[in-house]
């Protein structure tokens, strides 16, 4: 696959992301929260973060992949390592107190946050494909 579609492609899971995660603020804001609610607070924290892993994941077995293509390096790995720790909390406040919601409310907050670091590589990326920085087939940078 071209490189700028798989850009693309990883952007718009990425906004998917961050609105699963809004949507799930804004129910678990209203005043009687429902276990549905609950429940989908909890799997946009878990599914969104097992896709991001995963995509991850993908990543390493293409030859001369880099996780984080764009600098500031360490503002994407700490991400990454916010949402891994987002992972672990709510995983574990899903089985200790399962109607906890400050747990809730950290996890999506931290997706949200972390998908519009991702979403702002992926401008970057999009950016330099466009300004020819970057080899529209491997995303190699040519300068």
């Amino acid at each position: 696959m071209k490189f700028e579609l798989e850009v693309w492609t990883i952007a718009a899971a990425y906004f998917c992301y961050f609105v699963s995660a809004i949507v799930a603020l804004v129910l678990l804001g209203m005043e009687d929260v429902a276990d549905g609610v609950i429940e989908y607070a909890y799997q946009v924290v878990f599914v969104t973060s097992g896709l991001h892993f995963g995509f991850t994941l993908y990543g390493f077995t293409r030859p001369g992949y880099d996780p984080h293509p764009v600098g500031p390096k360490w503002i994407f790995l700490y991400g990454d390592l916010a949402m891994a720790t987002a992972l672990g909390s709510t995983v574990n406040g899903y089985i200790l107190d399962r109607n906890n919601l400050t747990t809730l409310v950290i996890g999506n907050t931290t997706v949200a946050t972390t998908q519009m670091l991702c979403a702002w590589k992926s401008y970057n990326l999009i950016k330099d494909l466009h300004a020819e920085r970057r080899d529209p087939e491997t995303g190699a940078l040519l300068v």
